[in-house]
Order: C-alpha cells, then sequence, then structure tokens
C-alpha cells in the first residue's frame, strides 16, 4: 500500500480507536488525505467533523471538546500544525484526559478559582504534525495514547500523486496544461529538496499570473 492508502485505514480504524496522530514534514498530502478519507466515509465538516490548525488556548481548547460532542458520530475533532499549542502542558493534559479511558470514561477537567467544568468526551481526534519533539515526557505519554504513522512518500509517490492531481480542475487553466505544467514539475523538480505536491498549485499560480515566464519563476522556486 501507498501511504496516503495507509493513512485511510488507520482513519477507517478509528470506528475501533480514539485517536490518531500523523506526523510528516510539509508537503506530504498529510491534511489533504485526512480530508478526503472522511468525506469518501460520507462525513461533512461541521456536521460530523471540525477542523481547527494554529493555536487555541486551553480554555477554548475545553470548549471546542464540547462542541465536538455535540456532532454526529464520529464526531472527530482534526488538529492541524498545532506543535505551537502542544508547547502549552494544560493542552497536553487536557489531550491525555480525553484520549485514555479512566474507569471506563475519557474525562474532560478544567477547574479554576471561578469555574469547574467536567464532561465525558465522546469524540475522537486526528493530529497532523510536521514534526513532533519526543524529549519532552508529556508529549511521550500523550503519543502513547494515539495510534500514529509517520508519513514518508517516495519520490515515486510524489510523482503519481502530482499526475493525479493534474487531472483535477484548477481555476481556469485546461487540463493538457494543467498535465503540461505537472510533467515540467517533475521532470525539473524530481532532483530538488523542495519537490513536493505543494509544488503543482505553485506553478499553477505562476502559469495564472505569467504566462510567459512561468517556468523561470518555477526554476527559482526549486
Amino acid at each position: 500500500m501507498t501511504s496516503h492508502e495507509i493513512i485511510k485505514r488507520y482513519i477507517d480504524n478509528l470506528q475501533y480507536s480514539h485517536s490518531l496522530v500523523l506526523i510528516g514534514s510539509a508537503g506530504l498530502g498529510k491534511t489533504e488525505v485526512v480530508f478526503s478519507s472522511l468525506k469518501s466515509s460520507g462525513y461533512t465538516e461541521k456536521v460530523h467533523f471540525k477542523y481547527l490548525a494554529n493555536y487555541i488556548s486551553p480554555k477554548g481548547f475545553v470548549e471546542l471538546l464540547k462542541e465536538i460532542n455535540e456532532l454526529k458520530p464520529p464526531r472527530i475533532l482534526i488538529l492541524d500544525d498545532i506543535e505551537t499549542t502542544l508547547k502549552n502542558p494544560l493542552i497536553v493534559s487536557l489531550l491525555k484526559g480525553c484520549l485514555w479511558e479512566a474507569d471506563g470514561k475519557r474525562r474532560v477537567i478544567w477547574k479554576t478559582n471561578r469555574e469547574s467544568i467536567e464532561f465525558e468526551f465522546l469524540g475522537k481526534i486526528i493530529i497532523i504534525l510536521n514534526y513532533l519533539s519526543l524529549e519532552n515526557p508529556q508529549i511521550v505519554s500523550l503519543v502513547d495514547r494515539c495510534s500514529h504513522f509517520e508519513i514518508k512518500l517516495t519520490k515515486e509517490e510524489i510523482t503519481q500523486l502530482l499526475l493525479i492531481r493534474a487531472k483535477r480542475p484548477f481555476a481556469n487553466i485546461p487540463l493538457n496544461k494543467r498535465e503540461e505544467i505537472a510533467k515540467f514539475v517533475i521532470r525539473n523538480g524530481y532532483n530538488s529538496k523542495k519537490f513536493s505536491l505543494r509544488i503543482l498549485p505553485k506553478a499553477y499560480h505562476y502559469f495564472l499570473g505569467s504566462p510567459n515566464h512561468w517556468q523561470e519563476l518555477l526554476f527559482r522556486t526549486l
């Protein structure tokens, strides 16, 4: 199986587990394959799952977990690019509580001088990261509670995925031109350290903005 097919299998397995951590460098299609897998299963954003990128405060996270409980099953929360957020020990503690059962329940507990909140978390969480620091014992303990997969695409896999993506509509660029651009990207970017799935939309933008000079702009990007 390809790495993307493996991710889809892990997502299918969420019906029997509570969480999944996906780790891999930028431009490998992690977020895209998560969304496509959920939508191919008939799930709709804000109905069956919610997406959060970047930062959230601990109290905001508690409120978000309550919102996830109100969704229709499977009640999935996607946390993307939250490396900075995971540096907050309160967030990590809340995640640990809602991903591991204590006496048969996954408990979210938030207590301050002003308020006391406690409820059972009913949802599932997918965490998408570009990297993961295992020097923090709390992070190690968190990952130990989750299924996790480190995605690494070969250049051949990236090549095939670029050709597949070229078949999808993009702005007003015709199919034959999208395929031409994709092949140019593959031919000239294959040996570049920047060779990833993110190069293709950049090439499209260069073509749309400078149809007579997009190749030069792409060369400079690579």
